[in-house]
């Protein structure tokens, strides 16, 4: 029989973990399509928010240039969430 256990410290770790992979994997989608600017890998490796980071993923996708990536209404919200560190 498997025991199931939660831990807050394990899953802190585990989330950081996934963060860390989305901006590695949006770092390398972005390089593949366009030239990245230092201040742009300063600003998703600062992002605390996987969701932005998951949303500039799929813009990363499509867009015509990298200003594409971070513009629109969600990109505040992830600039602010860098702010209060």
């Amino acid at each position: 029989m498997k025991t199931m256990w939660k831990d807050a410290f394990v899953d802190g770790l585990i989330d950081e973990g996934r963060l860390a992979d989305a901006k590695e994997k949006l770092l390398r989608l972005l390089g593949k399509r366009f030239e990245v600017p230092a201040a742009v890998r300063y600003r998703v490796g600062e992002c605390a928010d996987i969701a932005m980071v998951n949303i500039w993923f799929d813009r990363a996708i499509t867009a015509q240039s990298v200003d594409d990536v971070f513009e629109g209404p969600a990109a505040s919200r992830a600039l602010s969430s860098t702010r209060g560190r």
